[in-house]
């Protein structure tokens, strides 16, 4: 992992044990927010980067909960997000469900610091492989790098810029296709998740006019009628 500060998201309903779990992970080098509704949950991924989230398996008394908001995620560019659940319940039904609908790990509650840090650990160990995203062309291409902690793009210049999550999300799906068209549907779900209206095919096309603007000159994205876009 790297040596920037890591951010755990804390999504939990249960005010007393938010207050533990940001003092106790906070004092061990995390930075932390605590939230305790699936739509602040999704307000907070929305505008900040996370290393990583601990969601309560129960969260809240009616719908959506914290197997919703996980699905939710999973469906989403922040599928790459590791997610523990936290479980009131022990039986290895709940469990199976929370692992099966995408979670990395679990621990049952009432829990102790030293267990559930060894869990964090061993979870970013599993999936914090950071890999550059090198562009593949059949011309001398730019190395780019995104940082998503930061919201930077590297060039190999030494150029860097800073970007929303938003911006960079969409540079982010992009570049995976790197030369292919990407569909304004496609960004849209990826980005907005299954039911995106009208309204985000709009912010698409604003948050690709924003990308254009700040990387000009160094990244071209193309368009095509009907809404479709490349990075070349």
């Amino acid at each position: 992992m790297r040596a920037s500060v890591k951010r755990i998201l804390v999504v939990d309903d249960d005010a007393e044990l938010q207050k533990f779990l940001e003092k106790a992970l906070k004092a061990n080098g995390f930075s932390v927010q605590t939230v305790g509704s699936f739509a602040e949950a999704v307000c907070e991924l929305e505008e900040c980067s996370y290393t990583l989230v601990l969601l309560d398996n129960l969260l809240g008394e009616g719908m959506p909960g914290g197997l919703d908001l996980l699905k939710y995620i999973r469906r989403t560019l922040w599928s790459r997000i590791p997610v523990i659940m936290l479980t009131a319940l022990s039986g290895d039904d709940s469990c199976v469900r929370g692992l099966r609908c995408g979670a990395d790990d679990y621990i049952v509650k009432p829990f102790g610091l030293a267990p559930l840090l060894a869990r964090i650990e061993a979870v970013l160990r599993r999936t914090s492989i950071v890999e550059p995203v090198v562009p593949e062309a059949a011309a001398p291409a730019r190395k780019i790098t995104l940082d998503h902690e930061r919201r930077e793009v590297r060039l190999d210049s030494g150029e860097c810029f800073r970007l929303t999550f938003r911006e960079m999300e969409v540079l982010a799906l992009l570049l995976s296709k790197r030369g292919d068209f990407v569909s304004l549907e496609e960004l849209q779900h990826c980005i907005w998740g299954a039911n995106a209206t009208e309204t985000e095919g709009r912010r698409v096309a604003s948050t690709i006019h924003r990308l254009r603007r700040k990387l000009a000159s160094h990244i071209e994205i193309l368009n095509v009628y009907g809404g479709s876009y490349r990075i070349i």
